[in-house]
């Protein structure tokens, strides 16, 4: 099993929210929490979805983030911007 010590996970959905540039900020908040908390997460371990509705689980990035998990990665802490 690996053993990851963070990631993070960032989703816009609508196309007011992408032209707002709404990931850039989640993944600029996440970072500067993982940061603050003693965890920097690497760019490979930051998992975003722009411009993909909520009501689907179907989004590239958090399918990447549920594979890496299916192959045995245990993640320590995950960090999430807002769940809606």
């Amino acid at each position: 099993m690996t053993k990851i010590r963070a990631a993070f996970y960032a989703r816009v959905s609508g196309e007011q929210q992408a032209a707002a540039h709404t990931i850039e900020s989640q993944i600029a908040a996440l970072s500067d929490r993982a940061q603050s908390d003693g965890t920097p997460v690497p760019s490979e371990l930051q998992f975003a979805d722009d411009g993909f509705s909520g009501a689907t689980l179907i989004r590239p990035g958090l399918d990447r983030l549920r594979d890496l998990v299916s192959i045995g990665a245990l993640i320590e802490s995950m960090c999430i911007h807002q769940t809606d």
